[in-house]
């Protein structure tokens, strides 16, 4: 009977320990490397003892990233990141008291229903989405806009426009500008009206003023290009202007499409601001530019990896000032080893580097390494770090933050909270610290 008894009870313990494990995606880094070169001498930290793990899941249905430490023979740390009543909340074992910091609403709203809710369901699946592989663009055709179909939309505002051939013309009375305004700004909805007030306070006060603009357009299709021009006539008390003061011009052909915003002064034309779409479906080549003022420059595009048959580019580039900050995004698959390559320079100042590499491995996991660089340009000296991966998708036992409620308001710190958070902090991490601290670093081989 006592080992029926004792039989039970360790069943029962095994139960209840599955059951407060949870289905997690886990990084574990290893074999970490740290080197520091200023370009004439370089040193390297050897952190070969350091093993750290990432885990990301829903514990209990709540969503949850939990990042662990040891140097083999003790715990260096314990952090802990949960999603609770539209929250987050961080704790670092040793302190007292958590950290939270609200989530906008607007972020909240965009998840729908119960954020914590929908958030666990991601968590909880990260695993699968860890396995999803980023697309690789395969070119798309882009169509011609139908411009004259202006033509037909305008008569069921009672404008009737002139045409010509393959060309109309036609002209919108500030009269009918001035109703259109006021049905849409009626049609704004109430919980709308307080982001969009003072755009409705001006279209109010040029209602009430008598004031606005009129538009006159022109619009054109040759069979390979349609074309449209609208003009803007600023109107001041009822009386419209006998020249436009600025206009917006559209092209498109097969493949491509342009709007431009324009300014007119003295009888010339100036672009205020250009937008440019281009497509070569049969390179997969995608790109899209941005112009304003000749000032700032942007750029967006798609593209094979020409070092590399099969594999994605994606390339940034935002200039300013004189000034270029670029961003590129390389990925794809090498064989049955699947990569990413992350690289940004700041105006040539600094720049910023990661690689990513995995593989299956015999146990159903994968394998690989990563390299993150960053170098600053104007001290010289560029840090490196390295590190060996295994991922996979195990039950977990996370750690909870028992007492969320009770957490440091971030957005509302006194300084005697923030001493004390200092200090939390300070406590939590010394052991990290320590060994950090007792790492020596040796001159690179």
């Amino acid at each position: 009977m006592k080992k029926l008894l004792a039989l039970t009870l360790a069943l029962m313990l095994v139960l209840a320990s599955a059951a407060l494990a949870e289905t997690a995606n886990i990084l574990k880094l290893s074999d970490m490397q740290v080197s520091v070169s200023d370009g004439e001498q370089e040193q390297v930290i050897d952190l070969g003892d350091l093993n750290a793990q990432i885990a990301i899941g829903a514990a209990d249905g709540i969503p949850t990233i939990e990042v662990d430490a040891d140097d083999g023979s003790q715990e260096l740390l314990c952090g802990v990141i949960q999603i609770v009543d539209g929250k987050v909340v961080m704790n670092v074992e040793g302190m007292e008291r958590p950290i939270a910091a609200a989530i906008p609403t607007e972020n909240l709203a965009m998840l729908g229903g119960d954020p914590t809710e929908a958030l666990g369901e991601v968590f909880a699946n990260m695993g699968q989405l860890s396995a999803t592989k980023l697309p690789i663009f395969q070119g798309v055709e882009i169509p011609k806009i139908d411009l004259m179909g202006i033509t037909g939309f305008l008569p069921m505002l009672g404008i009737q426009p002139e045409t010509d051939g393959q060309s109309a013309s036609f002209t919108i009375p500030y009269e009918l500008v001035k109703q259109l305004l006021s049905m849409v700004t009626m049609m704004v909805p109430a919980e709308a009206a307080g982001t969009l007030a003072p755009i409705l306070s001006s279209v109010n006060a040029m209602v009430q003023n008598n004031s606005g603009f009129a538009l006159e357009g022109k619009v054109s299709d040759d069979g390979e290009t349609a074309e449209l021009l609208i003009d803007l006539y600023t109107v001041e008390g009822g009386v419209t202007a006998d020249a436009p003061t600025g206009g917006l011009y559209i092209a498109s052909t097969l493949n491509a499409d342009t709007v431009q915003l324009l300014l007119y002064q003295e009888g010339q034309s100036y672009t205020i601001a250009e937008i440019n779409l281009a497509s070569s479906p049969e390179e997969a080549v995608l790109a899209l530019t941005a112009n304003l003022m000749g000032q700032v420059n942007f750029s967006l595009s798609l593209s094979p990896d020409e070092a590399h048959e099969g594999c994605q580019v994606v390339a940034l580039e935002i200039g300013g000032n004189g000034q270029t900050i670029a961003a590129s995004l390389n990925y794809g698959d090498l064989g049955d080893t699947q990569f990413c390559d992350v690289a940004a320079d700041f105006a040539g100042q600094s720049a910023f580097s990661m690689h990513i590499d995995e593989h299956p491995a015999a146990d159903g996991s994968k394998e690989g390494s990563m390299t993150v660089s960053a170098q600053n340009n104007l001290s010289g000296q560029t840090v490196q770090f390295s590190a060996n991966l295994r991922e996979t998708n195990d039950e977990f036992e996370f750690n909870s933050i028992e007492n969320a409620a009770n957490a440091y308001n971030s957005e509302a710190l006194t300084a005697e909270e923030q001493a004390a958070l200092n200090a939390d902090l300070n406590n939590a991490l010394a052991p990290l610290m320590q060994y950090i601290g007792s790492v020596v670093a040796q001159p690179a081989a």
